[in-house]
This record gives C-alpha cells, sequence and structure tokens, in this order.
C-alpha cells in the first residue's frame, strides 16, 4: 500500500515542500554559514593585488534572467572597488546589462548595521527598514531632533526605537559614499553595439571605439578617471559578468590573448563547468561560480548582509529535498524490484 502510494506520489506534494524549503528560511532569516572555496579564495587574491587608484573595467554581460545568480556580484564587485579607492569602468555588450548597472548604483538594496544607519542618517542619507516588531513592510528612517521617525506609504511617521535586530538598508551603492565622483571613481560607457568589434576595438583604440559616456554624452577624454586609457593594456584587469554570448569566451579569447590583461569573471552555475579550462590555464584570473561563488565572495570580502549569502539558505535546503526525493524515488524502485523477484 504504501509502496503504491509512493509510486503515484502527486507532484504537487514534491513541489509543496520546495516551497516550505525557501519560504520558511525566507521568513525566518535563518543563515548557514558561507565559507569561500579555493576558487573564490584565488579570486579574491587577484583583486587584492590590485592598488589604489588602479582603474578596472566591468562589463555586464547578463540580463534579468540571470540576475538572482549575477547582479550580488556586481554589488560585491564594486562595493569592494569603492572601499578600496579602484576606479571602475561600466559598460555591457548585452542591452540590459547597463540597466542592471544602474539598478546596483541607484536601487538596489544594500543592507547596513545599525551603526552605518545612523551615520548615513547623520549625513542626510536616506535610510529604510524594516521592523519585525512593527508592520513588517519597508518604512523610511528620519531624525527629527532627538527621536527617529519611522515613515510608511507618506504618512506623518511615528517615534520608534533603532533595534539591533530590525533590518536597516539603503538604496544604490551611491548612498553609501560621500567621495564617489562620476567621471573620476567611476564612468558609465554603457552598452555597446557589435560584440567581438567592441572587444578588439577596445584592445586597440578605447577612445576611438567608445568615444562618449551615457550620462552626459561628454567624450572620455574629458573625465580624469579614462583620460590616460590608450586601450585594453591600460586596465588593471576586466571583470565580465556574464551570462552566455557575448560575454566570457570571448573577453578570454580576444581580450587577454593579445594583451596578457587580467580577466575575471563571475558565470551562472550551470555553464561553470565549461570555463574551467580557461581557469586552469591561466587565461581566465579568477572565476566565480553561481550564488555560491557570489556568497563565498561577499564573505571573503566582508560584504555585509548581501542578497547571495541570504539565498544560499534557501537554496541549500531546496537542494535536500531533491536529494531526499532522488533517494525516495530510487529507493522505491529497487524496493520494488526486490519484491517482483520475490
Amino acid at each position: 500500500m504504501i509502496l503504491k502510494f509512493l509510486k503515484t506520489l502527486d507532484r504537487r506534494i514534491i513541489f509543496l515542500f520546495m516551497a516550505i524549503a525557501v519560504i520558511l528560511p525566507t521568513i525566518t532569516g535563518q543563515r548557514f554559514p558561507v565559507q569561500p572555496s579555493p576558487m573564490t579564495d584565488d579570486f579574491a587574491s587577484v583583486l587584492k593585488e590590485l592598488k589604489s587608484n588602479d582603474t578596472v573595467l566591468l562589463s555586464a554581460d547578463y540580463d534579468p534572467g540571470s540576475q538572482a545568480e549575477l547582479q550580488p556580484m556586481t554589488l560585491a564587485f564594486m562595493k569592494y572597488c569603492f572601499d578600496n579607492n579602484i576606479k571602475v569602468v561600466t559598460m555591457a555588450l548585452w542591452p540590459l546589462g547597463s540597466k542592471l548597472i544602474e539598478s546596483a548604483l541607484n536601487h538596489d538594496r544594500i543592507y547596513i548595521p545599525r551603526e552605518k544607519a545612523i551615520e548615513l542618517m547623520s549625513k542626510g542619507k536616506n535610510v529604510y527598514v524594516i521592523s519585525k516588531k512593527r508592520s513588517g513592510a519597508e518604512e523610511k528612517i528620519e531624525k527629527r531632533g532627538n527621536k527617529y521617525i519611522f515613515i510608511r506609504d507618506n504618512n506623518q511617521g511615528e517615534e520608534s526605537i533603532l533595534n539591533n535586530e530590525d533590518k536597516y538598508y539603503v538604496k544604490g551603492l551611491y548612498s553609501i559614499y560621500d567621495d564617489i565622483k562620476y567621471g573620476v571613481d567611476y564612468l558609465d560607457i554603457g552598452y555597446k553595439v557589435g560584440g567581438l568589434v567592441v572587444i578588439q576595438g577596445i584592445v586597440n583604440d578605447f577612445e576611438e571605439t567608445v568615444k562618449t559616456d551615457t550620462l552626459n554624452n561628454k567624450s572620455v577624454l574629458d573625465y580624469p578617471i579614462t583620460r590616460n586609457i590608450k586601450n585594453l593594456k591600460d586596465f588593471s584587469a576586466v571583470f565580465t559578468i556574464s551570462s552566455g554570448n557575448m560575454g566570457i569566451k570571448e573577453w578570454v579569447v580576444y581580450g587577454n590573448g593579445p594583451t596578457g590583461v587580467k580577466v575575471l569573471s563571475g558565470v551562472t552555475a550551470v555553464s561553470a563547468p565549461e570555463f574551467l579550462p580557461y581557469l586552469t590555464s591561466k587565461q581566465l584570473s579568477g572565476l566565480l561560480a553561481g550564488l555560491a561563488g557570489a556568497a563565498e565572495f561577499e564573505a571573503a570580502t566582508n560584504y555585509y548582509e548581501g542578497e547571495a549569502s541570504k539565498g544560499m539558505t534557501p537554496q541549500s535546503y531546496a537542494h535536500l529535498v531533491i536529494i531526499f526525493f532522488i533517494l525516495l524515488g530510487n529507493g522505491v524502485y529497487i524496493t520494488e524490484k526486490y519484491f517482483i523477484k520475490e
């Protein structure tokens, strides 16, 4: 009877178990500790070799379909660069890549500790909170005199206490820093049509290929960050966050090949094995693989409550559910075969 039930188990029951495995740890906020793997440690070591005022090129070669895995890499990489005074030039070989960069800078949630929230509010920055003891909804915090006022849905707000267990965040990396200046510390040259032609063009002549930035449509030579960039060799490293073609392969073959510039990459977990040969041959200087790679990079760089680290616990429980049902299915098959022999 039990064997027959398990053989005909409704797939909706499996879906229910998967939903519980994802939803419960998300609601409770449970976290598994994340330890960087040797591959992620090697990636972080390459970054730590960069010096203050070095310039890196970040190419966002992905779209919203792989945002869950790759956007945390974008946030952690740019935050590391800004924290260490490494200048960042961003571009994209995918049409929506530049929009995801913009989201990282201006819209994505960046969680911060309570002390940092107080510091940023004192500087006039917008800080938000999700309080478990209150509504659980997003509220903006304002400091009025010696009081902290929680405001939701444009109401007048009410006084509350900043508890350590509440979640504080700002929207976008720009909200954390006072000294990041566009054109000096960061420049966006946007989406470039052409794929291989663009990479080959940057290898030979950066200014002729790129011409202008996206924000002001001014020549890249007008900005201090790119005034001395003649070609790809003048960048200390290239970081391509890639979910397909154009992306990591093209940057390795047509970027690293002719120039020797260090190429690092972040890719989706399912595609990572394809690029390991580039890593072992040293054509690729570092690789982050999927959500786990992003979480490990957050741990290696002391990124506070990154989105990847938050996502690892639900993903781990989901994997355990999958393993359980695989074992269950095989157990049913072996048991049935054994009883048939009898």
